[in-house]
């Protein structure tokens, strides 16, 4: 059911709506110790869901916009390994009580939304940095004291904001600066890896395959 779900979300493109994974399937895989993958893999999109459907919404940036966002991107490897279950575990046991943190990081998504599609690079970077502060009060584990300095030190050296991919706890953290800033950005974290990327069209795809 894992790689059936993960199959459906490849398969999202713009503009469609899909009926999403049944809620006790979902229960089944994060009782199993398996995270749906759907959120993920279809991030990249304006995404709306409800009990049944998921609806995707291509940003239709234009190559011009896409080229200035990733100039002002940047990804570094925190050298924090966690295992996700456990940071997304607390998360889904507090989700009830912290419904109104979920309500603001959605009003968010779709201010940022309103953002890149004006190419207002800068407003989403300081959205970025507003979600992530709200990310951090859904668990414990979605942050800790070594990358809180991270943040910092990046933010003190011109990055506008960023976050933690992925649950949190951990793995690499994505930023946004100016352009002009990325260097120095760079050499605040030079301790830290960097891993370059730039955005693309083509979705998820598989680069190896390790059976």
């Amino acid at each position: 059911q894992r790689f059936l779900h993960f199959g459906r979300a490849l398969a999202v493109t713009g503009g469609n709506s899909y009926a999403s994974p049944p809620t006790q399937q979902l229960a089944i895989q994060h009782h199993n110790g398996a995270t749906p993958a759907l959120s993920t893999s279809v991030a990249a999109n304006a995404i709306s869901m409800t009990a049944d459907h998921v609806t995707v919404e291509s940003l239709g940036l234009c190559q011009e916009q896409i080229r200035k966002l990733n100039e002002g991107l940047l990804l570094f490897y925190t050298n924090i390994a966690r295992k996700a279950e456990s940071v997304l575990s607390e998360q889904v046991q507090n989700m009830e009580q912290r419904l109104h943190v979920l309500r603001e990081m959605k009003s968010l998504a779709l201010q940022a939304r309103q953002a890149l599609e004006a190419q207002q690079f800068d407003e989403f970077g300081q959205l970025l940095d507003q979600s992530w502060q709200l990310k951090k009060q859904m668990a414990s584990r979605v942050s800790n004291s070594t990358i809180d300095s991270i943040y910092d030190t990046a933010k003190a050296a011109g990055a506008i904001g960023g976050k933690i991919t992925g649950a949190g706890g951990g793995g690499f953290l994505l930023l946004y600066c100016h352009p002009h800033q990325r260097n120095s950005v760079r050499q605040a974290l030079s301790s830290l890896p960097e891993l370059p990327f730039r955005l693309e069209s083509g979705g998820t795809r598989v680069i190896f395959n390790f059976a």
